[in-house]
């Protein structure tokens, strides 16, 4: 592989596993969900083991943070984020896009590894989905304020 190739996956492991590190501490702290927050450890986990496979030498030494051009680029009126939801949706947003890049990167060098990105970004997308889901419901309920509960001795 070709240090651009080596940069290419060093830049966007590190993307898609700040994106899962921030989807993890959402359903942790915020929606206090253990399974979707164990979803999003469990996927950064098997990103991590794949990239493994990788030589990290290679990724380490190709690494050039001084001389990247992209870490200079200045948005003129970058998006802001109001609360944590909007920084959860950017996360879920750049994690299918890195993915993306690495299983494009390395579709032809390691297309086993490739194949991996791919399933994580399926995986992201319905993870995705859940945390919607799941973030709506305990909205919903939070403001629920009366319970009814039903009792009846008739036979079932």
């Amino acid at each position: 592989m070709e240090r651009a190739g080596y940069r290419i996956i060093d830049a966007n492991f590190n993307r898609a596993r700040e994106a899962l590190r921030v989807i993890e501490d959402y359903c942790r702290f915020t929606l206090n969900c253990a399974p979707l927050s164990g979803r999003a450890k469990e996927m950064r986990h098997q990103l991590s083991t794949a990239i493994a496979q990788l030589n990290s030498g290679q990724l380490l030494a190709n690494r050039d943070t001084p001389g990247d051009v992209g870490t200079n680029l200045i948005i003129e009126k970058p998006i802001g984020r109001a609360d944590l939801k909007d920084s959860l949706t950017a996360a879920c947003k750049r994690l299918p896009e890195a993915l993306r890049v690495l299983a494009e990167t390395m579709r032809s060098d390691e297309p086993n590894i490739a194949d991996q990105m791919e399933r994580l970004r399926y995986a992201g997308y319905t993870l995705e989905k859940d945390i919607a889901l799941f973030a709506d419901t305990a909205a919903r309920f939070a403001k629920v304020r009366l319970y009814v509960l039903i009792c009846s001795n008739l036979p079932a």
